[in-house]
């Protein structure tokens, strides 16, 4: 039997589906994942730049008789080429933040475009809990997106492939397959908008947080490397590696910050994944909030501060 976090909470005796995570700044509680919605008002879709048309005229003598010379029009130059991005297949605002949802290589991703013209410098990527209610209502985004925009930092958040026990998307549920799927995806959305496809900002909760250390680090860590802020814990264990972690090289850049509560039922699976990692030789650092259960402790703010260390 593979060991997914539903596994885990059937074996605890949880009784409950843990839907996801909330935050101190995000939905107040938090933890419903209530009806499902794309939150779509009929949001504005970005514009499209067009190629302007050139024209000329004949060159003529100055008392226009032809004197028999010969004179050629230079061709009009090439449209430019369109502005980099994705299409927004449809429009969304959410507390005044404009977005935009698209599907990339087979996954369904929600972002938040930069002003038109303003260059994509980094990406900020959302992993979310099972059932994916800060996807579906939008309140995972709202403080990261006010940090990473000045930035020039264009937040996103992806959709998982795995349709769990619940019906729902869950990472809890998702494999090394999956996420094999979510970093194409993540690839081809850094290709579309000419932004790195390393140093890139991560920030997961409770199922997203087990699938990073179980499954997309090992997978894709090596070639979409970046800062892993991963809160309401981690699986513990890791599947085989795609990638060489004994290249300090290759291991260095990945850096992760770990931030659950002594009474999440996560909690010794998040220490485990901690001693894993930091014996593999990663930088690897932890916020642990005395008392806490799941969730139910500062995420946003301690994400923003990890992910400082490597921009201000």
């Amino acid at each position: 039997m593979r060991t997914t976090l539903s596994n885990i909470m059937v074996l605890l005796g949880a009784g409950v589906l843990i839907s996801a995570c909330g935050d101190d700044a995000g939905s107040g509680s938090g933890t419903e994942a209530g009806g499902l919605s794309s939150g779509s008002d009929g949001g504005t879709t970005p514009s499209m730049t067009s190629a302007a048309s050139t024209s000329a005229n004949p060159g003529t003598s100055d008392d226009g008789v032809d004197d028999g010379s010969t004179s050629s029009t230079p061709p009009p130059p090439p449209p430019p080429p369109p502005p980099p991005g994705i299409d927004c297949a449809e429009p969304f605002n959410y507390q005044g933040l404009d977005g935009c949802v698209a599907t990339v290589e087979g996954i369904q991703i929600k972002f938040f475009p930069l002003a038109e013209g303003e260059t994509v410098e980094h990406l900020a990527i959302y992993f979310h809990g099972d059932t994916a209610p800060g996807w579906y209502d939008n309140w995972a985004f709202p403080e990261i997106v006010g940090w990473a925009e000045p930035r020039n930092i264009l937040t996103l958040g992806v959709l998982s492939p795995m349709i769990g026990g619940s019906g729902l998307p869950e990472f809890g549920e998702a494999q090394p397959p999956d996420a094999e799927a979510v970093a194409l995806a993540i690839e081809t959305f850094a290709d579309a908008y000419n932004a790195p496809r390393e140093e890139i900002f991560y920030w997961s909760t409770s199922g997203g947080s087990w699938f990073f250390t179980s499954s997309y680090i090992p997978v894709a860590g090596g070639r979409l490397p970046g800062w892993f802020a991963i809160s309401c814990g981690a699986s513990g264990f890791s599947y085989p590696w795609s990638w060489d972690n004994t290249d300090a090289m290759l291991r260095d850049r990945v850096s992760m910050f770990l931030n659950y509560g002594t009474e999440d039922f996560l909690a010794g699976f998040a220490e485990e994944s901690y001693v894993e990692y930091q014996g593999l030789g990663f930088e690897i650092e932890r916020l642990i909030h005395d008392g806490a259960t799941h969730c139910a402790h500062p995420i946003n703010q301690p994400t923003i501060d990890f992910w400082s260390q490597f921009t201000d």
